[in-house]
């Protein structure tokens, strides 16, 4: 709960520097929209394909299946060829929670900004 807060405080003051309108949820994640999709969103379960791209509150980029973008930020990996994007089960793979909780506020075709505390 300590950690949650921190993090809370520090997404926060992001969003208000950089005048972002986010959404919240209830775990503390903070969104938004960029492009709405079709349909429905993922449930669990469900076969989700995305593209990301990873970075922390300072503009850091950690990770992405872009290869272009790999290669601008200076972390692409040729072990990692194909570039394509990533599939996975939603709730049922391995990955952190929030970005399961996160997935499942897009529809396909859809695209977001999502705010995660690193308790999530």
């Amino acid at each position: 709960a300590k950690q949650l807060g921190k993090d809370t405080v520090a997404i926060d003051n992001y969003l208000k520097e950089k005048n972002i309108a986010a959404l919240k949820t209830k775990s503390g994640i903070r969104y938004t929209i960029n492009k709405q999709g079709n349909g429905a969103t993922p449930v669990s379960g469900q076969i989700a394909s995305v593209n990301y791209s990873g970075y922390l509150l300072n503009g850091k980029y950690f990770d992405t299946n872009i290869k272009k973008l790999a290669q601008e930020k200076g972390l692409y990996e040729p072990k990692r060829e194909p570039y394509d994007m990533y599939k996975f089960t939603v709730d049922r793979t391995m990955l952190i929670p929030g970005w399961h909780e996160a997935i499942k506020l897009l529809s396909k075709g859809g695209s977001g900004t999502f705010y995660i505390p690193s308790t999530l």
